[in-house]
């Protein structure tokens, strides 16, 4: 970039460096103070300074170094030092692919020619969280509100895969939530495929999901396995997902589990016949049988082990007597209740 001079600026406002086409943070140091990364780089701002100049638009728009601004104003100083550029190069080429400057029709002042920096320095290395990707894909989405193509490479590596117009409306629609989907999300607690899905559900509060999901520490695996039992919960149409919100109590049991019951209210007594049933038909060790997990339509899953053939026939003949004596249809009519 041609004609750049390190000036003294007056910092501007903490809302106004957010709203900065430029700045796809969301969580800006000052805002919350308790937060490690955040306190560290105030602390340094308050020792040494800014030591890297953010880089500024000529109409003073912060293009790159919102986090520093935002840290200077948490450690109480009123200037900085920073870069103003002059009129950048036209193109970024990136695996062949060229990002054109804005497009005429929404070219907007100065700001046309920093798209290709600030679009390299995403690329180059900054880490952005789940929201603040999709806060990338906002912005970016302004610049670009008909067609994505132009910038498909970038956003496909900031993402990790290609983004469709579908998809992308689908997460933007994610930043119309409050600030308590909006943390979760940013901080990786739940993810944007969960409120997505949850989304769809006309009698979930997405809020009230999510302060659900995130009252627990829980392991993605059992994260997903309370959004499915949520889900299933919320589609009864009985108010029983209003209910057990009512009656959740952040207690020791874990989430999952106290949805299962809440989805499935005879699953203990079920299960408990299901077993006396299975036990009564004394398969060999070798065999065993499973109901779904659920214990709501699907089906009993039959594993057999097969040694040899004497064995296999073992495990065959105690299951077609099980059949004759009305053990099998036993089991099948818990899961029809």
């Amino acid at each position: 970039m041609r004609d750049r001079k390190i000036i003294p600026m007056k910092i501007p406002p903490l809302e106004e460096i957010k709203d900065s086409p430029f700045c796809c943070r969301y969580l800006l140091p000052g805002e919350e103070i308790s937060d490690l990364s955040c306190s560290e780089l105030i602390d340094s701002v308050s020792r040494y300074g800014i030591i890297s100049p953010p880089l500024v638009a000529p109409s003073g728009t912060v293009i790159l170094g919102h986090r520093r601004l935002a840290a200077a104003l948490a450690a109480g100083l009123k200037e900085a030092w920073v870069i103003e550029a002059g009129r950048a190069p036209g193109l970024l080429v990136e695996k062949g692919h060229e990002i054109p400057r804005y497009p005429a029709e929404n070219r907007g002042g100065d700001l046309s020619p920093f798209i290709p920096v600030w679009i390299e320095d995403l690329l180059c290395g900054m880490e952005l969280s789940p929201l603040e990707q999709i806060i990338f894909l906002g912005r970016t989405t302004r610049f670009y509100p008909d067609d994505l193509s132009p910038v498909a490479g970038p956003v496909s590596r900031i993402f990790g895969r290609a983004v469709s117009a579908e998809i992308s409306r689908d997460l933007l629609s994610i930043l119309d939530y409050d600030n308590t989907v909006l943390d979760a999300v940013h901080r990786g607690t739940v993810s944007p495929a969960d409120i997505l899905l949850l989304s769809r559900l006309a009698s979930v509060r997405i809020s009230d999901a999510v302060r659900l999901l995130t009252s627990q520490r829980l392991s993605r695996a059992r994260q997903k396995d309370a959004v499915r039992l949520i889900s299933y919960l919320a589609d009864q149409g009985d108010n029983r997902w209003e209910s057990f919100l009512a009656s959740y109590d952040n207690g020791p049991e874990p989430l999952p589990d106290l949805l299962r019951r809440a989805c499935y209210p005879r699953m203990s007594s079920d299960s408990l016949e299901i077993e006396r049933v299975i036990s009564d038909i004394r398969l060999p060790q070798n065999a065993s049988i499973a109901p779904p997990d659920n214990l709501e339509g699907g089906g009993y899953r039959l594993s057999v082990r097969i040694r040899d053939e004497k064995n296999l026939r073992s495990v065959l003949g105690k299951i077609l007597s099980a059949v004759d004596d009305g053990k099998i249809a036993k089991l099948l009519a818990i899961l029809k209740r």
